[in-house]
């Protein structure tokens, strides 16, 4: 459960071809959809990207995020990779996938210094 009382879900695809897709989901205290985000990561000539779309609670996109959201891949290895937004996306400098484990994967999403936005992270446990 996140601070304000949120829920999140993330279901990623196997690998199949050069591509992972996912879908993410934040649910409201109350029962209702927040958000939705759907990811997909592309192993590409110039490297690995990472690409994703958030939507509004009925999927409706919002209006200052018409543009996908682009990373490229810094670096990966030792159960880690992280990725760093580029174009529209610039100001996230950094998206950090850390496995902990068989069954746990940490999320740490970082802002540059003049964005408004602030850092979090996020825990997610494999579920049977």
């Amino acid at each position: 459960m996140n601070p304000n009382g949120t829920v999140n879900d993330e279901m990623w695809t196997e690998p199949r071809g050069n591509s992972m897709a996912a879908l993410f989901r934040q649910v409201r205290r109350d029962g209702r959809p927040a958000l939705h985000e759907v990811s997909l990561i592309t192993a590409e000539a110039e490297g690995v990207v990472l690409r994703l779309r958030h939507l509004h609670a009925l999927l409706e996109v919002p209006e200052r995020r018409r543009e996908i959201s682009t990373f490229r891949l810094v670096s990966a290895g030792g159960n880690r990779c992280e990725f760093s937004g580029t174009g529209a996306s610039a100001q996230v400098v950094s998206v950090v996938y850390r496995l902990q484990g068989p069954d746990e994967l940490l999320v740490d999403v970082a802002f540059a210094p003049e964005s408004k936005e602030r850092g979090y992270s996020m825990r997610y446990r494999r579920v049977p």
